[in-house]
């Protein structure tokens, strides 16, 4: 480097090594193009719920010969005359036993493929994924095992770790669950791997996944009974808490519109909650409102699915079309989506309305309640209280009575 001869063979072998990087980044490119096309596996990080060739799911098991290894998997394209061009795009995976049994092979219980189908559908039946991720917590289930680098630039060994709230959502909303391909950020098509899930709960999940509206940390702890679910008595509005802060009468339930009443909060809820329990333990028949109707989920994703066929198929005219006009395309394109969105809400919508269908009254006893009421029902109350959560006390009251909160009387008492 002290001479012009060597540094000018430095610059040289700088470009020769620059042009082989590019070389190599474009040959990986190309290669993951082809896969893309062909709807193969791209490479990568062994994914969740799979072994490392990205196609076979971990882990399988026939439930009638109790199989779990050997499993052939099948790719079922599309049936074009032409041999040249792009490889036809994949209609089907199947898998079948190594035995020759006629039965679907299922996820074997406890393999990392059950477990995500597990969380799956219990976020389509309503549950939480945060408390979801706590049981994978508890019961030990990791993420792949993954290097991680070092201060020094070094890799460590291959470790699983804990999932977070972040990669446990990305996990979920990923359509590799169901068979499915995505490049960046678009689904172009079925995979050629056998999906965990089925595509439809999958399309649910993720909907109630990506719906605005779902609460995604606890917010303020409710601290009374009735806000939001009492009604004002002069309007149609509902009843709401304000807090006087350290006042005589403390917080109080007023209308949530013009204030038209205002009732001491604590007392309002000792009634209330008197009432619900007298009813729980008396002789007579408990019968909660009648569950709402429930939109059928399986139809909204039909028409999600159809959607997401015609955006393909948009997008694969106007490549074919040298004439089209861009701004045509995205306009149709950009209201495909937008019924897409509306449809994802009402799917989203719909499973709420379905978590909420059961009767509250499904998960309780009443024959516990029975004891402490029949020796003296203040003490019933506080056990009623100590016992069970707001939420819980708060939906079985919206089950069994219709609170109206009335102004109170302003005239002194007589004497």
């Amino acid at each position: 480097m002290n001479t012009a001869e060597g540094r000018g063979i430095a610059r040289r072998k700088a470009i020769d090594a620059q042009e082989e990087s590019e070389e190599i980044g474009e040959r990986v490119a190309d290669a993951k193009k082809d896969n893309v096309a062909k709807g193969i596996y791209r490479g990568g990080g062994r994914p969740f719920g799979y072994e490392a060739d990205g196609i076979t799911p971990r882990s399988l098991l026939c439930p009638e010969c109790q199989a779990t290894e050997g499993f052939v998997i099948t790719v079922v394209r599309e049936d074009h005359t032409h041999d040249d061009g792009p490889p036809c795009p994949i209609t089907a995976v199947t898998v079948a036993c190594p035995n020759g049994c006629g039965t679907e092979p299922v996820n074997a219980p406890g393999s990392e493929a059950w477990y995500l189908e597990q969380v799956t559908r219990a976020i389509v039946d309503g549950a939480a994924n945060r408390s979801e991720l706590r049981k994978w917590h508890a019961a030990g289930v990791k993420t792949p095992a993954r290097r991680k680098r070092n201060p020094d630039d070094t890799r460590t060994e291959p470790k699983p770790d804990e999932w977070t709230p972040t990669t446990f959502l990305k996990l979920l909303r990923r359509p590799r669950n169901a068979g499915l391909m995505e490049v960046d950020g678009e689904i172009i098509g079925k995979g050629a791997w056998p999906a965990i899930v089925d595509e439809e709960t999958w399309q649910i999940c993720e909907a109630v996944l990506k719906n605005p509206a779902r609460r995604t940390s606890p917010g303020p702890t409710r601290k009374y009974l009735g806000g939001g679910l009492y009604k004002c008595g002069l309007c149609p509005a509902l009843a709401k808490t304000r807090g006087r802060g350290t006042a005589r009468n403390g917080s109080v339930y007023v209308c949530s519109a013009e204030g038209y009443v205002s009732r001491n909060a604590g007392a309002v809820d000792d009634l209330v909650e008197r009432v619900v329990i007298a009813k729980l333990c008396s002789d007579a028949p408990v019968a909660a409102q009648a569950p709402m109707a429930v939109p059928d989920t399986k139809a909204l994703a039909a028409r999600r699915t159809a959607l997401r066929i015609r955006l393909t198929a948009l997008a694969e005219a106007f490549a074919d079309d040298e004439d089209s006009d861009p701004v045509e395309y995205k306009a149709a394109a950009r209201r495909i989506k937008e019924r897409i969105t509306a449809v994802e809400q009402e799917i989203a919508d719909a499973v709420t309305a379905a978590a909420g269908a059961s009767s509250p009254l499904d998960d309780f006893d009443r024959t516990e309640l029975l004891w402490p009421y029949a020796a003296d029902p203040d003490e019933a109350l506080t056990w009623w209280r100590e016992t069970y959560p707001l939420e819980q006390r708060r939906d079985l009251a919206a089950a069994l009575v219709t609170v109206t909160i009335l102004p109170a009387e302003q005239a002194r008492p007589a004497g």
